[in-house]
């Protein structure tokens, strides 16, 4: 159960202003649930593995294939497996508030994501859950996963949305759909968009991950 959000919110200060932690602050923060304990933990994404580590003791280690639709994990393996760059999308409730798990739901299924593979949200290339994976959504909160008899009552301190390049559904469409679902968040709920830095989302910066999906691509056809 969540004690209270004053303290919560004191707890991921405290976190963040940890210089000790050997946590990647550009990839901090992103996994939890309310029936479970709310411990901070940080993706970290490898060559071969989607990895999120815990920020105490051990780790959960999930391969790409983990993040899509089983009756297409071999049609992605090859792809998957040489998956160098990850964009991510932070979604934070405002000081004070939390973001409410009937809500949150409610507008994830109106575009188009789906609670699938590791217990969390995937928007897939066809809208009713099947095909490659366009990006992924999880929770801040340790473990990070999902659990849909629970939305009712869950609440959290944010989301995470991410995508890995190179996808096979194009690189740049499948970022302006992320975007798209993390504004729609941000229209209808009290919430912040931040990058990877836990900085606020701006045109600008927006603009900087379009030209790091250009570059990547870029450096994708040199080596051809």
């Amino acid at each position: 159960m969540i004690s209270s959000t004053k303290e919560h919110h004191q707890e991921l200060e405290d976190y963040e202003e940890d210089d000790d932690s050997e946590v990647v602050p550009a990839k901090k923060g992103m996994l939890g649930s309310r029936s479970q304990r709310e411990e901070r933990i940080e993706p970290t994404f490898g060559d071969q593995d989607l990895t999120f580590s815990r920020d105490d003791q051990g780790e959960l280690d999930l391969e790409h294939n983990d993040l899509i639709d089983s009756d297409t994990e071999h049609e992605e393996d090859d792809e998957l497996e040489q998956a160098e760059e990850v964009i991510i999308i932070n979604v934070m409730a405002n000081p004070g508030t939390m973001i409410e798990g009937k809500k949150l739901l409610a507008i994830l299924l109106k575009n188009g994501m789906r609670l699938g593979e590791m217990s969390i949200f995937h928007r897939h290339a066809d809208s009713s859950g099947k095909g490659p994976v366009m990006f992924s959504m999880a929770n801040m909160l340790k473990p990070g996963t999902f659990s849909m008899s629970e939305m009712d009552e869950f609440e959290t301190l944010g989301v995470s949305f991410f995508m890995q390049l190179p996808n096979k559904l194009g690189n740049m469409a499948c970022f302006e759909q992320m975007l798209k679902t993390a504004e729609a968040l941000k229209n209808e709920m009290d919430v912040l968009l931040k990058d990877e830095n836990r900085s606020v989302l701006t045109r600008q910066t927006i603009e900087h991950s379009r030209q790091r999906i250009r570059d990547f691509e870029l450096e994708m056809l040199a080596r051809k």
